[in-house]
């Protein structure tokens, strides 16, 4: 954790303590004020403080809940068209991104999540990292990914929760899955080939630059990687679409600003979502499960449908 997430978090620890006390001492003196006690003096005993901090708290009470029993399970198609001269023109690929699924279990979203993701057809299915939250979730996980079905196959990097927990295990043994380390495929598609580079989560920038060398003039270029703390160094380097997660979005994030810790190299500046780095788009998946507290707050679980239209000849 940087620097300044430690001074945002800790701002944003001091405003939650700061209600969540303050309503207890509207409590107590309310409490005191029932009883007969002498309250005058009392800051908290004043109608507009009572108000104010019994407001906050109702506010604070409520988004907890939500963050608790509703965001998490609210499943967001993200759809995002893209334009490539790499492929022919009139010709289309359907690419659905998952990440960050975070599994403890065969939960609600491991459930759907299938039925959704097959229901767009898709031709190719990217997994980009952070499978489960404890090695008992691989099963349920397992699970859950053996039922996606995509026409050109799924590939997958792995996330640092599944470097933590099963560093020496391949979760995902017997699927029909290809999980890349550091390795790169070929896929001829309908109007061109896709050119997949796979990074592990402990690969960098130099093993990039070496898997590159193998690109073919015309490919369009795919990056699969678990942080988007490659995104700076791009520059120079053919890579046409790089897609990963780790930062949920913030998975607690403040309206108007977005994230509070995202615990990635790059901060705030590639939280969520799309952008353009020179000739690279960048998307940042908000993923699908939670890390720490099991809350979400303005930062819903999402799958990611990038449809990329050729305008090549």
């Amino acid at each position: 954790m940087s620097v300044a997430e430690r001074i945002r978090l800790a701002i944003f620890l001091f405003f939650i303590l700061l209600i969540v006390f303050g309503e207890l001492a509207v409590i107590i003196a309310w409490i005191k004020e029932k009883r007969g006690g002498d309250i005058k003096g009392n800051q908290f005993a004043k109608p507009l403080v009572r108000a104010l901090f019994t407001s906050l708290f109702s506010i604070l009470a409520l988004s907890s809940l939500y963050a608790y029993f509703i965001e998490p399970y609210w499943l967001n198609l993200s759809r995002i068209r893209l334009e490539t001269p790499k492929l022919k023109k009139g010709s289309k690929l359907i690419l659905v991104q998952l990440s960050d699924i975070h599994s403890k279990g065969l939960g609600k979203n491991e459930k759907r999540i299938p039925d959704i993701v097959n229901s767009l057809k898709p031709d190719i299915i990217c997994l980009t990292g952070d499978y489960i939250n404890d090695i008992n979730a691989v099963n349920a996980v397992k699970e859950m990914i053996a039922k996606l079905k995509a026409k050109y196959g799924i590939f997958c990097v792995r996330g640092n929760w599944d470097l933590a927990i099963a560093p020496d295990t391949d979760i995902f043994q017997g699927l029909p899955l290809q999980m890349l380390e550091g390795e790169i495929r070929r896929i001829k598609v309908q109007g061109g080939t896709i050119f997949i580079v796979g990074l592990d989560i402990q690969d960098d920038i130099s093993t990039l630059s070496h898997l590159l060398a193998f690109k073919k003039p015309g490919d369009f270029t795919l990056l699969l990687y678990h942080y988007p703390d490659l995104a700076d160094e791009l520059k120079g380097l053919p890579i046409d679409l790089y897609l990963c997660g780790h930062t949920h979005g913030g998975q607690i994030a403040i309206p108007f600003y977005g994230a509070i810790l995202t615990l990635c190299k790059t901060g705030k500046k590639y939280e969520r979502g799309l952008y353009k780095i020179g000739e690279t788009i960048l998307y940042v998946n908000r993923g699908i499960g939670t890390e720490g507290l099991p809350l979400r707050f303005f930062s819903p679980p999402e799958i990611a449908i990038l449809e990329i239209v050729g305008t090549g000849k």
